[in-house]
């Protein structure tokens, strides 16, 4: 390989790190802005721009590293000029997923013609193109119909007003209930899409090591399976990333104070039941008067949840390199409320 194909590569490598990272960044805000839709907040617009904008950007990144990888002289191909994600899906499908021999792959493989998620990806593709201007339309062509018009018959699709349903919609107390279990439904389809076609360069016929060091970033939903689906909050404003905010060791003096003022619990690897995500053998939880939930891990603290790890300087366990690859910790949260 000569010095100019080497730099090239680096090239290459730099380059889509930072597109897959923005994409990144754009579905992240995306679901988050999602999930704050209410009965008070109908602003469907940015959810969908960032996503559309997001996704579109992954999946075009997606073919560009495959070709790279294959050393595809033709690079960047008329077809990705296009801003159908149901095109660029389509593609994908077609020249550069291989499902692997275990039945998760095929059942994933299975999932990417889901009816729920092309007609998502259409929406999208739509509002990408031309929708995210659909006043402006409106007003040449009164026939367009809107983005947001053809998202809210998706979620009554999705989430259909049955009599109980149609009654808590309407009822003030309950009414965002609605709202969350549908914008729960999205997210999931969301996730699930972007976890199958990540855990491709591990899973495909083929290890693609290129694949995999570009969108590293996106191993947050490829370590996702159906137990993981849903359990995100987006919507909490998270700081890029946890670097600046260091475990805390505990002293002496935090022990007493645990003692006689908060209320803890420890819990082993052998005792507990389900799949245990710590790299530590034994955890202790603590409930600081039920405004603050800590993990403490080989006698350091760690917050386990957003609120907790803002306030009090502290990284989750995740972020702090304690738990076994990206396994969720949410069942001890719950566990830690409880106390």
């Amino acid at each position: 390989m000569g010095n100019s194909e080497i730099g090239n590569n680096v090239d290459y490598i730099s380059t889509l790190q930072q597109e897959f990272e923005l994409s990144y960044k754009l579905i992240r805000k995306g679901l988050g802005n999602l999930q704050k839709i209410d009965y008070s907040n109908d602003f469907y617009f940015l959810p969908l721009l960032l996503l559309s904008q997001g996704i579109e950007r992954f999946l075009k990144s997606y073919i560009i590293a495959y070709r790279i990888e294959n050393d595809n002289e033709e690079l960047f191909p008329r077809t990705l000029k296009t801003h159908s994600l149901v095109e660029l899906l389509k593609n994908i499908k077609e020249n550069y997923y291989g499902t692997g021999t275990r039945d998760v792959d095929i059942e994933d493989e299975q999932y990417l013609s889901n009816v729920y998620l092309n007609q998502l990806l259409n929406i999208l593709s739509d509002f990408g193109n031309n929708g995210k201007y659909y006043n402006i339309n409106h007003l040449i062509d009164s026939d367009s119909v809107s983005p947001i018009s053809r998202w809210e018959k998706l979620e009554e699709a999705l989430v259909p007003l049955a009599e109980l349903e149609y009654s808590k919609f309407f009822d003030v107390e309950t009414r965002n209930e609605y709202y969350k279990k549908v914008s729960n439904k999205i997210v999931i389809i969301i996730e699930k899409f972007l976890s199958i076609l990540s855990r491709q360069h591990i899973f495909g016929q083929d290890s693609k090591v290129f694949l995999g060091a570009t969108m590293a970033n996106f191993s947050a939903f490829e370590c996702m399976y159906d137990r993981d689906y849903g359990k995100t909050d987006y919507a909490i404003e998270k700081r890029e990333c946890d670097s600046d905010f260091v475990a805390h060791r505990r002293t002496f003096i935090n022990k007493i104070k645990s003692f006689v003022f908060y209320k803890s619990k420890k819990i082993s690897k052998f005792q507990h039941e389900d799949e245990w995500p710590f790299k530590s053998d034994s955890v202790i939880l603590e409930s600081r008067n039920k405004k603050h939930y800590i993990v403490i891990i080989d006698g350091c603290e760690y917050a386990l949840n957003g609120k907790t790890s803002s306030q009090l300087k502290l990284p989750t366990p995740n972020k702090g390199g304690c738990v076994i690859g990206c396994k969720s910790t949410d069942k001890f949260l719950k566990i830690a409320q409880c106390l």
